[in-house]
């Protein structure tokens, strides 16, 4: 079992890369999986890269927190232990995310933590009572530290589960980039929010929370696969996809190492064609 949890700092939701400060969003990655894949350090020190300064300050917001960026420095998590797995989770193979936001006070200690995506069978509650054990180098203002708003997203992961597939465009690529890909033939883009796995009586099931965007119009859809066929966890970020013969089947293509891979879902309640 492994569970890596990564770290968003300020309000907006745009994804990047290890704690790299990008329209006021950082990222931080606190842990990894077990497995095959060697795991990165349990409590890494990486440093933001912050925007330049436009010679202006910000104050509080209403909370009293203050948003990341201009003159104010993000947190970083300096002790970021791992939840473990509840014994009925273990038991159904659940893997897949909970996400909650909390305020970081100036102190480096967490408080108001509210889950916003829960997974179930008592993830959700062993993921917030061990995030209210972390702790952190407060966020800082003109040196001084302050309280801010963060949001941090737990993944539980499990040995012998379906492999995961990474998107091949992140969130802060805007438009969308798919190295390598014809999107002639792959014109749909998903948006991968969560994805999550389970046993059951016939095999594992995958679903996947998404959105689709085609001739730039977005809706929301769920994406299926299993119990018999061969599914793949996603990744959050962006895919190129393309619809099958079939109205309520898709095909998208991640990445799994240096290698693409194609895989396929079922749409429920799959979206009407666009006139």
């Amino acid at each position: 079992m492994g569970v890596l949890a990564t770290i968003y700092c300020a309000r907006a939701m745009r994804r990047s890369l290890l704690l790299a400060l990008f329209f006021g969003v950082a990222r931080l990655l606190t842990s990894a999986q077990e497995g095959t894949q060697p795991p990165p350090p349990n409590q890494p020190t990486p440093t933001a890269q912050t925007p330049p300064s436009t010679g202006t300050t910000q104050g509080p917001l209403k909370d009293g927190t203050y948003p990341i960026g201009r003159d104010v420095r993000p947190p970083r998590a300096i002790s970021a232990p791992d939840p473990p797995y509840s014994d009925e989770a273990r038991r159904a193979r659940l893997v897949g995310t909970v996400r909650m936001t909390l305020i970081v006070d100036t102190d480096g200690k967490p408080k108001d933590i509210k889950v916003t995506h829960r997974l179930g069978m008592g993830l959700d509650e062993q993921a917030v009572a061990t995030v209210q054990n972390w702790r952190f180098q407060p966020a800082e203002k003109a040196g001084v530290p302050v309280s801010t708003g963060i949001m941090v997203e737990v993944y539980f992961r499990l040995d012998g589960v379906p492999a995961t597939l990474d998107a091949l465009s992140r969130w802060a690529v805007n438009p969308p980039q798919f190295l390598g890909v014809d999107t002639a033939l792959y014109p749909l883009v998903l948006e991968v929010h969560f994805a999550t796995g389970q046993q059951v009586a016939k095999g594992y099931v995958v679903k996947v929370e998404t959105s689709i965007v085609e001739a730039g119009q977005k809706r929301d859809a769920t994406l299926s696969c299993g119990p018999k066929g061969h599914c793949f966890l996603l990744g959050s970020g962006r895919y190129p996809a393309r619809w099958l013969h079939d109205p309520d089947q898709l095909q998208l293509i991640g990445g799994m190492g240096k290698s693409p891979q194609k895989a396929q879902y079922s749409v429920a309640a799959p979206p009407a064609p666009i006139h």
